[in-house]
């Protein structure tokens, strides 16, 4: 009951977000032409520190010292939708629609990275995961559950706000009479 809470507040929070989606996003008169520029902006500096550090973006995300070794990986070829080659708002906007009809994506593998997030629930004795994806403007939120591996163990998971990268079987399931959507049998992207 309280995951069911949990997934409506959120939805609440969501569509309140998206309706403040139209207007001032920042509170200081920014347009969306301002915010995107500012997100190239970003996106520069980021490269531009890369480049000038013997660092790659990946080397530091994996700095945490997990080693996965033993581990199946999925190829790059079996990937059927990379959401981390997509824009901010074409990311949000395949999310938006695999929520909205999970039907059509069922069976698929997916790629996805952002912002990860758990909640435990008293009632299942249970911990989920999601890795949550902002919107191009920063002001709206959606996630999509995952479920590592087994092999990967309850150590794995990343800790709350920090990046993940997964890959997964898109799947629903029912719990507690409820239907839910997860990435299945994912594997963190290192």
């Amino acid at each position: 009951m309280k995951k069911t809470i949990l997934i409506l507040m959120a939805l609440l929070l969501s569509l309140g977000l998206l309706a403040g989606c139209g207007g001032d996003a920042s509170g200081e008169g920014s347009t969306v032409d301002e915010l995107i520029a500012q997100q190239e902006q970003e996106a520069k500096h980021d490269s531009q520190f890369y480049a000038n550090t013997d660092l790659t973006k990946e080397e530091e995300m994996s700095s945490s010292g997990k080693t996965y070794s033993g581990i199946m990986e999925y190829d790059p070829a079996d990937i059927d939708l990379d959401l981390t080659t997509m824009s901010a708002t074409m990311v949000y906007s395949e999310v938006s629609s695999m929520i909205a009809s999970p039907e059509d994506y069922v069976g698929l593998i997916v790629k996805m990275d952002g912002t990860s997030a758990s909640y435990y629930d008293d009632t299942t004795n249970k911990t989920y995961y999601a890795c949550i994806i902002k919107d191009a403007t920063a002001c709206c939120a959606q996630g999509i559950e995952y479920d590592l591996m087994e092999e990967y163990g309850k150590d794995a998971y990343p800790a709350d706000e920090g990046f993940v990268s997964v890959i997964g079987e898109f799947s629903t399931y029912e719990e507690e009479g409820q239907p839910y959507i997860t990435l299945k049998n994912a594997q963190l992207v290192q």
